[in-house]
């Protein structure tokens, strides 16, 4: 018999916290009252509470779908943003799984971190990766998503000065740390000291030896002095031509807390800087992406999100699976019999299925799979939705 009230699922949205939590929760509790009902005995019954519940289920699921591109869109700026351009950070296999930091011991006994070299040949595209504070994981990643979420908002701020104020503690929040702020500082300093280097151009840039989409350097500055520049700048502006700008920065002064002395000054790469200028920027469904567990899928849904922004054909994405191994970070293992060893490639093929399963169930953009070859020989063709809406864009100014 049925053991919960279905009339509490029954959706209210004027009485709720319309949020995506909101309605994700009711999704699941739909989901459990369908298990439920499986179990009634009397089949008109069944039948009608079950059509009842797939309804509410599809009510649910429309807002659900609405919010997240509503949130997508909720960005306090105009301007073109240029799909084929998110940066070479998620496109080429720079997050680890298990990041290392490797130690020497200097001439006065204290132990340091040891600069290490990576060299990446991925998809046509060689790097010379230099870790100064050890390799990239999944935190400094969401670190970077958190400082770039925000240097996106207020986009015409930062083209204005170059830097965009930020504490530790709302990098923290947004990168859903808790209060845990020695990990948003111990990542900054790992972006900012990150060195690579491109072989052969990619992507439009032309990037300096060295060049990385990088912060380049988070300074401290008294709230009172950040103030009073922001409030000088305000007043040499036209109210009307200037509107973006004096509306940004009269929303980050009114965001700084009252009560704090001191706030960091977040600068970026000049070829940061120069590809903000020119609008190169997009964002990212945080949303989607903070739904997925393991470092390997984040990677993969950032890199065929990444695709679909610019990928408009009928025919599939192809990648090899060996690269899809080097961007999600897993390993070829091997087994052993009778003395030899053998690779398992279906293991590392169902981990990929798994990774993609879980993608195509936070994401619209991804519409099948199939694998195709054998061995290292072995292809993914992954299917994109060239119709799917991804990051809306803005009218020109």
């Amino acid at each position: 018999m049925l053991n919960r009230s279905y009339n509490a699922l029954r959706p209210n949205f004027s009485k709720v916290l319309d949020t995506q939590e909101y309605h994700e929760k009711k999704i699941k509790e739909i989901d459990q009252g369908l298990m439920d009902i499986a179990n009634e005995k009397n089949p008109r019954l069944r039948a009608d509470i079950t059509k009842m519940l797939l309804a509410q289920r599809k009510v649910h699921l429309l807002r659900l779908s609405s919010l997240k591109e509503e949130n997508i869109k909720n960005i306090d700026h105009d301007y073109d943003r240029a799909y084929k351009e998110l940066f070479h950070f998620f496109k080429f296999p720079l997050v680890k799984r298990r990041p290392q930091t490797k130690y020497f011991i200097n001439d006065l006994g204290q132990k340091q971190i040891q600069p290490f070299t990576e060299y990446i040949n991925f998809q046509g595209v060689e790097l010379e990766v230099t870790y100064y504070g050890g390799e990239l994981g999944d935190p400094d990643r969401m670190v970077w998503l958190a400082v770039m979420g925000n240097a996106i908002r207020y986009l015409d701020f930062v083209k204005e000065f170059g830097w965009i104020p930020y504490s530790t503690a709302n990098i923290a929040r947004d990168a859903k740390f808790g209060s845990q702020t020695s990990k948003v500082s111990k990542s900054l300093r790992k972006l900012r000291l990150t060195d690579v280097e491109f072989k052969t151009p990619f992507g439009g840039f032309a990037y300096d030896s060295g060049g990385f989409h990088m912060i380049d350097t988070v300074k401290p500055i008294i709230v009172k002095k950040l103030k009073a520049q922001i409030y000088e700048k305000i007043e040499s502006k036209d109210p009307v031509k200037d509107k973006l700008f004096i509306d940004q920065a009269q929303k980050i002064l009114y965001s700084i807390q009252p009560r704090t002395p001191k706030i960091n000054l977040v600068s970026f790469h000049k070829s940061l800087m120069d590809a903000i200028v020119k609008n190169q920027i997009t964002t990212v469904d945080n949303w989607a992406l903070n739904r997925l567990s393991d470092v390997g899928e984040k990677t993969l849904f950032l890199y065929f999100y990444d695709v679909a922004q610019w990928w408009k054909s009928n025919t599939p994405k192809r990648i090899n699976l060996l690269e899809i191994m080097d961007l999600s970070d897993i390993k070829l293992h091997f087994r052993k019999a009778k003395g030899k060893e053998y690779p398992e490639w279906k293991r590392a093929k169902d981990q990929i299925e798994t990774f993609l399963g879980n993608i195509k169930s936070v994401a619209k953009f991804i519409i099948r799979w199939e694998w195709v070859g054998e061995k290292e020989n072995t292809w993914l063709h992954v299917y994109i939705d060239k119709n799917a809406k991804q990051i809306p864009s803005s009218p020109k100014q």
